[in-house]
């Protein structure tokens, strides 16, 4: 499960990367595409922020 999981997004990445390089020729409508798989990858990939557990006291120690 885990090795189709794995395949499927990198084939996902070969098609984002191809999508980017059609932008920098300049073939119409792929901008919109690759504006779309980039806020998917954002969504997917992003992190919360982390919290420092340190009063600002204790860290200038």
């Amino acid at each position: 499960m885990i090795l189709l999981g794995t395949e499927s997004y990198a084939a996902a990445r070969v098609i984002y990367n191809a999508a980017k390089g059609a932008v920098k020729a300049g073939v119409p409508g792929f901008d919109t595409i690759v504006q779309d798989m980039s806020e998917m990858y954002k969504k997917q990939f992003s992190r919360p922020a982390e919290t420092s557990t340190k009063s600002t006291s204790e860290s200038q120690k």
